[in-house]
């Protein structure tokens, strides 16, 4: 890969774009799939990439504690699911059938058992064939080889 910009300089455009590779693409004048070659081959720059988005992520999370401070229901609910999970603050979905019944799962059960007879037909199907053809040839050297294949032994004699 010819280089066509320094690495200091893919650094800074990371930097100024938060660790988004499109972003830095535009910044150069180049392509996202170039900037991800660079960010592949040179680990310093995985590192700025990594750097950007730990720092994106403290700052979010102190822009949420900002609004939870501010009394904002909706940061509030999103911070006790998340967070507060310890503290059973989580958001629970319940699935019920008709009338708040049971959900019945009908034929599940039947479509299983058809499924591992057929299985099991197809099983006894391909044993009967290998073994029609084993007993055809004993004395050819034809064996089955562990995998369903018949493989030939040749002997050189004397």
């Amino acid at each position: 890969m010819k280089n066509r910009f320094k690495i200091e300089q893919v650094a800074e455009a990371l930097r100024k774009s938060a660790g988004i590779q499109a972003g830095a693409a535009r910044i150069l004048g180049c392509t996202r799939q170039a900037i991800s070659l660079y960010v592949a081959r040179y680990p310093q720059l995985a590192r700025v990439v990594d750097d950007a988005v730990e720092f994106n992520l403290d700052l979010a999370e102190t822009k949420l504690i900002d609004a939870v401070n501010q009394g904002e229901m909706t940061a509030i609910k999103f911070y006790l699911e998340t967070k507060g999970k310890s503290r059973n603050y989580t958001r629970r979905h319940e699935v019920t059938g008709a009338n708040g019944g049971a959900i019945e799962v009908t034929g599940a059960r039947d479509r299983l058992i058809a499924t591992l007879d057929e299985m099991a037909e197809r099983l006894a199907i391909g044993n009967a064939e290998l073994g029609s053809i084993t007993s055809r040839a004993p004395d050819s050297g034809a064996k089955p080889n562990g995998a369903g294949a018949i493989t030939e032994e040749t002997t050189q004699r004397h």
